[in-house]
C-alpha cells in the first residue's frame, strides 16, 4: 500500500498521545489532516504528517508512513468530533496492527478450478444477510482521498 507514492508499514509498538484543548481548539471538523488527533501527531518529534481516520492512523515520517489501529475510545471521539461535539481532551493510545488485521496477500479458500462456484447456485439462505452499519456524517474513508 502507498499514499501518495510514499510506502505504507506497520508500526510494531504503541503511541500514546495526549491531546490538548489547543489541539480541540484548532483542529478542523471531517478533515483527517487537521483534526485535533492530526494536530497533537504532528507535535510528535520527526512527524512530518499525520492523517486520523476512524479505523486506521497514518503517521508520516521520513520517506514512509507508519499506520496504527485508531483505538476504539479515539474513534468516539472523533465521531463526537465530526458531528459538532466537543472533543474531549485527554490521553490516548494508537495500537499496532493486529496479525488477523493485516492483509497477507494471500488468497484464502480453494484454487482449484470451479471451487469458487461450486454450488452457490444451489444454496438457500436460511436468513437474511444482516445490512452493515455505516457511519453517517464523519470524515471519508481511506488514506488515498
Amino acid at each position: 500500500m502507498q499514499i501518495n507514492g510514499v510506502p505504507v508499514v506497520d508500526s510494531k509498538k504503541p503511541l500514546v498521545i495526549t491531546i490538548t484543548k489547543s489541539d480541540v481548539k484548532l483542529g478542523d471538523t471531517k478533515d483527517p489532516g487537521a483534526c485535533a488527533a492530526a494536530r497533537c501527531l504532528l507535535r510528535q518529534p520527526n512527524v512530518e504528517m499525520a492523517r486520523v481516520h476512524i479505523g486506521r492512523t497514518y503517521i508520516k515520517i521520513g520517506k514512509q508512513w507508519l499506520r496504527y489501529k485508531t483505538t476504539p475510545p479515539l474513534r468516539q471521539e472523533i465521531v463526537t468530533f465530526d458531528r459538532g461535539g466537543e472533543f474531549a481532551p485527554g490521553t490516548y493510545t494508537l495500537k499496532p496492527l493486529s496479525e488477523w488485521e493485516v492483509a497477507s496477500g494471500r488468497r484464502q479458500g480453494s484454487s482449484a478450478k470451479g471451487a469458487r462456484d461450486k454450488g452457490s447456485k444451489n444454496r438457500t439462505p436460511t436468513k437474511p444477510r444482516r445490512k452493515y452499519h455505516t457511519v453517517a456524517n464523519v470524515r471519508s474513508k481511506g488514506a488515498n482521498r
